[in-house]
């Protein structure tokens, strides 16, 4: 099938456009933010914890 070339499926090109916009938006108005860039769902929101721990002053 196809002229084999790889596309995205239709939700994951939105959340990417979404998460290029929000990178953009971000950077324009000068907001501080992380990347955070864990391949799977459990190790972002794990990386994600900790940042929160960290910004409320419970690092490890």
């Amino acid at each position: 099938m196809g002229g084999g070339r790889f596309t995205q499926p239709r939700q994951r090109r939105g959340q990417k456009s979404f998460q290029n916009l929000l990178v953009e938006m971000l950077k324009e108005n000068n907001i501080e933010f992380i990347h955070v860039e864990e391949s799977d769902y459990d190790s972002r929101f794990l990386r994600c914890v900790d940042l929160v721990k960290e910004m409320m002053g419970e690092q490890r």
